[in-house]
């Protein structure tokens, strides 16, 4: 069955918030798989209008005012959203949110305040050279519903999350990594505990038989996460330097 039927019901308002990358990407999605819902974009930028999109337009400053007018919100990562209602909060999803929900099984999730995007890449890379069915996506500009109809039930999806992507979330992937975690983003979430907790979304949901991996150096987290170099033999790693070209000892460790 195609994933989101029950979620994109027929005759359903959802707001599209953000029309950046991603959101073109959802309306691009629920545009073709969906023409019954009720779709609405809400966006600061008022030049929007010129792209004569034949949908309900909310932009300029006052775009929030129309949380309250549907049933559904997908938000884009990064929008400012404060002092909210529980009632507005609790119909806040993303394309994160609902991909992990449908495929969180294949998914290995990464994050980090530094390096996912290498890390994430070189995972995709390793699993290739492998001979391993790989998708990248995420935040390294490669939105997931872009991918929803190539991904097969045996792909190994490696998902690059931010802390934006992962503030709403409400499922966590099958193997999650957290690289590290500095004070960042301040100016959008306030308080490096709640940056924190929004990054901590990527193990929260997890269930018995997944994965969490972390280093060791990350406060707080201590029993939470497995180490590392506990997994290095099922990964065997020797070889898979050989297949993809990495030289120096120093990528074992």
């Amino acid at each position: 069955m195609f994933p989101f039927k029950e979620v994109f019901t027929e005759g359903k308002s959802i707001l599209i918030l953000g029309f950046g990358k991603e959101g073109r990407s959802t309306f691009s999605f629920l545009s073709k798989h969906f023409p019954g819902c009720k779709v609405g974009i809400a966006d600061q930028n008022t030049r929007i209008a010129d792209e004569q999109i034949n949908v309900p337009l909310h932009l300029g400053k006052n775009y929030l005012h129309a949380l309250n007018d549907y049933d559904l919100i997908i938000k884009s990562p990064g929008i400012m959203l404060r002092g909210i209602s529980k009632n507005t909060k609790e119909r806040i999803s993303s394309q994160t949110d609902l991909f992990l929900r449908e495929f969180g099984r294949q998914t290995i999730g990464v994050t980090g305040t530094k390096g996912k995007s290498t890390t994430a890449s070189l995972i995709h890379h390793l699993l290739k050279n492998m001979g391993k069915p790989a998708v990248l996506m995420g935040n390294i500009g490669l939105p997931a519903f872009d991918f929803i109809e190539k991904i097969d039930a045996d792909d190994l999806i490696i998902y690059e999350l931010s802390a934006h992507q992962l503030e709403f979330v409400h499922s966590s992937p099958h193997i999650a990594v957290l690289l590290n975690l500095f004070p960042e983003h301040l100016d959008y979430f306030g308080t490096f505990e709640k940056y924190k907790q929004a990054k901590m979304n990527i193990f929260r949901f997890q269930k018995t038989g997944d994965k969490a991996i972390c280093s060791e150096e990350i406060p707080g987290l201590a029993g939470h996460c497995e180490r590392a170099e506990d997994l290095r033999d099922s990964f065997r790693p020797e070889e898979l330097l050989q297949r993809c070209g990495l030289i120096g000892e120093h990528n074992l460790n």
